[in-house]
């Protein structure tokens, strides 16, 4: 099953809304498709640009994600929920 273009995971608002609210810098990039990541974000806590897939809780990646993913050569944090985000951001979690 490929992704199209366009389709966001139903968690991705929560998650882009709780990045922002801790002062991360959120670019939306879902909408390019073709297996790239769905957010790009600029942490000021690890000083560090990052690209973020979301899933849904027991989602895997698509074969598109697979391969993009194989292609690239920098991490690409996989999340699936707010709480994974903010970790892989640096914000401590309580």
């Amino acid at each position: 099953m490929t992704r199209r273009a366009g389709r966001i995971d139903e968690n991705q608002p929560a998650i882009t809304d709780a990045l922002r609210q801790v002062g991360v810098t959120v670019e939306v990039i879902s909408d390019i498709g073709r297996g790239v990541p769905d957010l790009l974000a600029y942490s000021p806590y690890t000083k560090s640009l990052l690209l973020l897939e979301i899933k849904m809780p027991g989602e895997g990646l698509t074969l598109a994600e697979k391969n993009w993913h194989a292609r690239w050569r920098a991490c690409v944090h996989i999340v699936h929920s707010v709480e994974e985000a903010l970790k892989a951001c640096g914000v401590e979690v309580v």
